[in-house]
């Protein structure tokens, strides 16, 4: 007695190869990359932090002396400091 429970395997045709596209330039074609305004922004940004001191001396020096002259004050004008520091981008 024969028992099969899987059916015959029926041949299968190999895919066919695409056919080559006809193109005028035989150079690979080549990925673009758009970045936006806000990139350069950001890499200028980057730059003037890089070229500049990692600290501000001149600063450091007037705290110091407010500081032990008992005259430091702490309340910091924000919208001037930003004003400052994109005027310096």
């Amino acid at each position: 007695m024969k028992v099969s429970r899987t059916p015959p395997v029926q041949p299968v045709e190999a895919p066919k190869p695409r056919p080559e596209r006809a193109s005028t330039d035989s150079s690979p074609p080549q990925d673009t990359v758009t970045f936006s305004s806000s990139t350069a922004f950001v890499q200028k940004a980057r730059d003037a932090a890089a070229a500049g001191p990692d600290f501000r001396s001149d600063v450091v020096e007037e705290v110091k002396a407010s500081l032990a002259d008992g005259t430091f004050e702490q309340s910091v004008d924000m919208d001037a400091a930003m004003d400052a520091l994109l005027a310096d981008l």
